[in-house]
């Protein structure tokens, strides 16, 4: 609603224009700046999960010279689709990591494997895998044993 004034210089609240009482074009009252729009949302990085299996596809949690441990590293987007055809960099703590480069390609369904051996040293260890996606940096890991 705004003011608009009469001949006889009273001033009356009017509707929205034209003012129905005396013609004159309304007078917007100020409500203030206006609201600036929302910003995008933040991108969201991969979600990356691991699991330990032997060779066999059995969970595991200890790898010996005489099992392997196979580690899926599944890689998805935020709304959980499958990343397919992306790089991940795995590391680990104790033990050697195949491939020794560190990095897979996910697959069709967004997993990349890898296999952790005994390499002589006895401990506990994690092995870490990591990602960007949307420009977002992502990790996940995994604890696990080794015996010789």
């Amino acid at each position: 609603m705004g003011t608009c004034g009469a001949a006889n210089l009273r001033w009356h609240v009017c509707p929205p224009p034209p003012c129905g009482a005396c013609g004159a074009p309304e007078t917007p009252l100020s409500s203030g700046p206006a609201a600036a729009p929302a910003a995008p949302p933040a991108p969201e990085g991969a979600n990356i999960s691991l699991n330990l299996a032997d060779l066999a596809g059995n969970r595991i949690t200890e790898i010996t010279p005489v099992t392997d441990g196979l580690i899926r590293v599944a890689v998805k987007a935020p709304n959980g689709n499958p990343l397919p055809q992306e790089v991940v960099t795995a590391e680990v703590s104790i033990g050697r990591l195949v491939p020794e480069s560190g990095t897979a390609l996910t697959d069709e369904t967004g997993e990349a494997l890898y296999i952790v051996k005994a390499d002589g040293v006895d401990g506990a260890g994690t092995l870490t895998a990591s990602m960007t996606y949307d420009d977002v940096a992502s990790s996940g890991s995994i604890n696990f044993s080794v015996t010789t």
